[in-house]
């Protein structure tokens, strides 16, 4: 230890005694005041956990870290009981919450409050805004903490806990088994004490899951449905704070039936003879991605030019050939060399964008920015005739395809889709997305970034190793980053 640190005894008898002016007369000779030992134990830690509030108030005058030490002073407060030392530290201005990486190796406040089974300091956190300033991570690890505890000291964590849950803004995610299992036990209690106000706190929060779920079910059976408006129509009216829960399912349903969409657009009549700048029309994209789901409703509007050639020269068959390693690129293949061979007429030749009207242009910009709403919006007014329609119908679907039919899965990603939402089969984002065996390895990766979690199992046991075994051979882009991403998170959490 450096001479210019104050050893752990030292600070021990100054904060005992909480002289202020010894400890004064050490810093003012040069004494660091941020560490004192190998274990981190900072000068404000030991006074926070000796009780010295002369000392805590000097070294916080002084500017020192509130929330540095393991244990930090306001954890030291806590376990040693102080409370008048905890509401100095945070009207000081230290962390009550936690961070969004919460890392339960390393207890925040409330979880260290609860463990202790201290009711005075989960009051004194959450009157600082904890709940607020916390991820759903920590918020769970204190719910297990108190249901730990026996007796009434357990009752009296727990009622405390979700009181303050109540009388918060704090969303509560469809997943929170822990915080359900909670709520069971206080309804009881409430009922067996006469509780009204922990039995209105329980049943309101227990309905606000119930609501939850039941948006969540209604947006999944849109979207499975096709019913974009109604889906759209429900996304806008969903509280701002269960919105993520449900564009999180909305995701994953889209993911699992990437199609619907456009195919929604081409059975209302959507027009499927556009092509873009390049001269590729959503046959060509389709083609391109091994999209056997998007070719067959193309081909079944009647319309579709299956000889035309892009400004390279390559035609929907030529651009699939170099996608020979889809699964079902055989498939598409087929169907497309067998209409060639049944159909004398190649389709409509396709119309290009920048020929089109003014208004086709605009929905299919409004379609690459995933400005869906304004899409639909665009789409239903009032004047549209119908070949307008059509056609700027059509140039959401050519948008669409050209993003590998994934664009209201990114729309969902954008406005802050909870990827671990999970439809009514368990499967989240990431392992619906898993399902496609043609999805691009950058959605997948924009996915995981999102915070997907690798190690989601469905209801039916499946993992998403196994769909990944299932989807992509060995030497796959897409398997080779999947099972780099699934080791590391099993890394993580072994």
């Amino acid at each position: 230890m450096s001479d210019n640190v104050i050893s752990t005894e030292d600070m021990k008898m100054v904060a005992r005694s909480d002289d202020r002016q010894r400890l004064q007369e050490l810093l003012d000779g040069g004494m660091d005041f941020e560490r004192t030992d190998e274990f981190m134990v900072t000068p404000l830690g030991v006074a926070a956990k000796e009780g010295a509030i002369a000392c805590v108030q000097f070294l916080i005058e002084r500017g020192a870290a509130l929330d540095a030490g393991d244990p930090g002073p306001v954890n030291a407060a806590i376990k040693a009981g102080k409370l008048d030392v905890l509401e100095v530290l945070l009207k000081a201005g230290a962390e009550s919450g936690g961070p969004a990486d919460y890392d339960p190796d390393y207890p925040a406040p409330l979880v260290v409050a609860s463990e202790e089974g201290n009711v005075a300091a989960i009051e004194t956190l959450l009157a600082a805004g904890s709940l607020a300033r916390s991820p759903w991570a920590l918020v769970d690890d204190a719910y297990q903490e108190a249901l730990t505890l026996r007796g009434k000291k357990k009752q009296d964590v727990l009622r405390t806990l979700t009181m303050g849950l109540h009388q918060s803004a704090v969303e509560i995610p469809l997943n929170a088994s822990i915080l359900l299992k909670a709520l069971k036990q206080l309804a009881r209690l409430a009922k067996k004490n006469g509780d009204g106000q922990l039995e209105t706190a329980v049943g309101e929060l227990k309905a606000q899951l119930d609501m939850g779920k039941a948006e969540q079910g209604e947006a999944e059976d849109a979207c499975l449905d096709s019913r974009f408006d109604e889906l759209f129509e429900l996304i806008g009216r969903v509280p701002v704070g269960r919105r993520p829960g449900v564009l999180g399912v909305v995701a994953a349903s889209s993911t699992g039936g990437c199609y619907s969409f456009s195919e929604w657009l081409l059975e209302k009549g959507a027009a499927a003879n556009l092509c873009d700048e390049d001269g590729q029309t959503a046959l060509m994209h389709a083609a391109a991605h091994g999209s056997d789901q998007l070719v067959s409703p193309l081909l079944l509007t009647g319309t579709a030019c299956l000889g035309a050639e892009d400004d390279t020269g390559k035609t929907a068959l030529d651009l699939l050939k170099l996608r020979s390693a889809y699964p079902l690129a055989q498939v598409i293949e087929g169907d497309l060399t067998n209409l060639l061979n049944v159909r004398r007429d190649q389709g409509t030749q396709p119309l290009s964008l920048s020929e089109a009207p003014e208004i086709t242009l605009d929905a299919w910009k409004l379609m690459n920015d995933r400005r869906i709403p304004e899409l639909l919006s665009l789409l239903n007014q009032k004047g549209l005739d119908k070949e307008e329609w059509k056609l700027a119908a059509g140039a959401a679907v050519l948008s669409d395809s050209a993003n590998d039919c994934m664009t209201l899965v990114e729309y969902c990603l954008d406005h802050g889709a909870d990827p671990n939402a999970c439809k009514d089969s368990g499967a989240n984002v990431l392992h619906a997305a898993c399902e496609v065996d043609h999805i691009s390895a950058s959605l997948l990766r924009r996915i995981v970034e999102a915070g997907a979690d690798p190690m989601n199992i469905d209801c039916f046991g499946r993992s998403v190793t196994d769909v990944v075994r299932v989807s992509w051979p060995e030497g796959h882009e897409c398997r080779d980053y999947m099972e780099g991403v699934i080791s590391e998170a099993a890394t993580k959490s072994s």
